[in-house]
């Protein structure tokens, strides 16, 4: 059972934070509705006097589904209190907003900042929130070499660091890349692969006269074949490597003849 002490105390608290505007990052517990209406649910414990905090959908930026928030911790500032039901209404998108404007007047190329994947858009890039600012990471951002699957590796609400790239402030445009903070994998290349060595990948891309092998993230191999049959993308095969190209990064080869030399 809560103290009075510790509930003047919450109360208090809640008041500034209203009165100030203060962003603050809440969990997401859960999501309910009300008359038709949707909102997430924030819970402060308070003993036998439980407050509940809700984010209505218009509240809630960036699109999509609600549900994505359950679980996670995201920033808000409350509208409103109503102290004698226990509720207090809280806003995502004012708080995204304000977060924003502080954003984008010290954003700058170069620097590493924390952020958040709001959207994975397969075949064509990545949304991250960076202090309540949506930048822009292209695909061959994402990571060195074929990007593939992303959704495999990366998810929505993961937190991540990302290096910002481009900043436009006029189109409110910004660029980033994760690729930029991770090892460049060609710096350790001639330590691991060598002409005439055969070594095994998953295949991730099929060209009518080419088949490309991912040996490991950020190293591809580029192999020439006439009939392409019975390989998939995703599926093991066996690279005889032939040449390393390291002005294009790729390793020139060929897959090993005879399935019986083809990995399962």
């Amino acid at each position: 059972m809560a103290t009075e002490e510790k509930v003047l105390a919450f109360w208090q608290d809640m008041y500034r934070r209203w009165q100030n505007g203060v962003v603050v990052r809440e969990y997401i517990s859960g999501l309910e509705a009300m008359a038709g209406i949707r909102y997430l649910v924030v819970y402060w414990d308070l003993g036998d006097q439980p407050v509940k905090g809700m984010i209505f959908e218009s509240d809630i930026a960036g699109g999509g589904s609600p549900r994505r928030f359950i679980g996670r911790s995201i920033p808000v500032v409350i509208k409103h209190i109503n102290r004698s039901a226990n509720e207090v209404y809280l806003s995502h998108r004012a708080a995204l907003e304000q977060m924003a404007e502080q954003t984008w007047s010290k954003l700058e190329p170069g620097q590493v900042q924390p952020g958040s994947i709001e959207k994975i858009l397969p075949g064509k890039c990545v949304l991250v929130n960076i202090g309540g600012v949506t930048a822009v990471m292209p695909l061959d951002e994402v990571r060195w070499g074929w990007a593939g699957d992303i959704k495999s590796y990366l998810v929505e609400g993961q937190d991540l660091e990302v290096l910002v790239k481009e900043v436009d402030r006029e189109n409110r445009r910004v660029v980033v890349s994760r690729k930029a903070l991770l090892p460049d994998p060609w710096l350790t290349v001639d330590s691991k692969y060598h002409a005439g060595g055969q070594y095994a990948g998953e295949v991730t891309n099929i060209t009518q006269t080419a088949v490309y092998v991912s040996l490991e993230p950020g190293v591809d191999a580029v192999c020439r074949i006439d009939r392409p049959a019975g390989i998939r993308p995703g599926g093991r095969v066996v690279v005889l490597a032939l040449n390393i190209n390291h002005a294009k990064r790729l390793i020139i080869g060929r897959l090993l003849d005879g399935q019986q030399d083809w990995l399962t």
